[in-house]
């Protein structure tokens, strides 16, 4: 077991990754979404991490005093994630982890990673390539939406590795529990590696999540004065769709 102090917060970790919690100390591991968070996930508020690998971002917000539903449906990454849940007797409490990819319809799926499972890149794009392959459960945005606190403020991240193509309008069930903010990180080069209609369909789905969260304001995380939806669909950035009063 390691202690790490991350953004300001510390908390203990059980898994098998001391060269990313190395890089994540110094400072150099998604430090714009580390200090969204932070400004975020305060007491009272809850946080919604899909794609939580071993739960860096989950044990963060946790630190910060929220309490966190994550999902993961890597088995490797859940196993790390529950050990590094239990290395925080008091944090654990505070978040519930569904072993499950959120899907348009709820149906599991076919995952493959370029690697090897539990290394974060797993996604359902790659369900037909990749070192390592497995099956998935699936959740619904509804079904998600009925094990969420509810009349607190919520804060999103969806972070799956092109599986984001896939929910297209079904993230406006999430859209409508009216979220704080919703970070969602584009991946446009696996988009185009796994699909054969190349940049048409990559335009069409890039435009459905939009269109999915019309009405908040759509902004690039950590960037200013440029167009996100043109920007998401050369380049793997995170949009931060706000409530037009943030």
């Amino acid at each position: 077991m390691r202690q790490v102090t991350v953004a300001g917060r510390q908390f203990a970790v059980a898994d098998d990754k001391p060269s990313f919690w190395d890089k994540a100390e110094a400072g150099l591991w998604e430090p714009e979404l580390l200090a969204e968070l932070a400004r975020l996930t305060g007491p009272g508020t809850v946080f919604l991490d899909i794609g939580g690998w071993v739960g860096p971002t989950s044990l963060f917000a946790a630190a910060c005093g929220a309490d966190v539903v994550a999902l993961e449906p890597d088995p490797v990454a859940a196993r790390q994630f529950r050990a590094n849940c239990a290395a925080n007797p008091d944090l654990a409490p505070h978040i519930t982890l569904i072993e499950a990819a959120l899907t348009a319809d709820g149906a599991g799926g076919a995952f493959g990673s370029p690697r090897k499972q539990g290394d974060s890149m797993g996604s359902l794009l790659l369900a037909d390539q990749g070192a390592a392959l497995w099956q998935a459960a699936g959740i619904s945005p509804q079904a998600l939406t009925a094990r969420l606190p509810s009349g607190r403020p919520l804060t999103i991240k969806i972070d799956i590795e092109g599986g984001e193509y896939l929910l297209g309008s079904a993230l406006g069930t999430l859209a409508a529990l009216k979220p704080q903010v919703v970070l969602i990180g584009f991946h446009p080069a696996l988009m185009l590696s796994a699909n054969k209609n190349g940049e048409g369909q990559l335009e069409k789905a890039t435009s459905d999540i939009f269109a999915a969260f019309e009405g908040m304001k759509a902004s690039i995380l950590g960037a200013s004065g440029v167009d996100p939806l043109t920007e998401a669909l050369h380049t793997p950035i995170t949009v931060r769709f706000s409530q037009s009063k943030d």
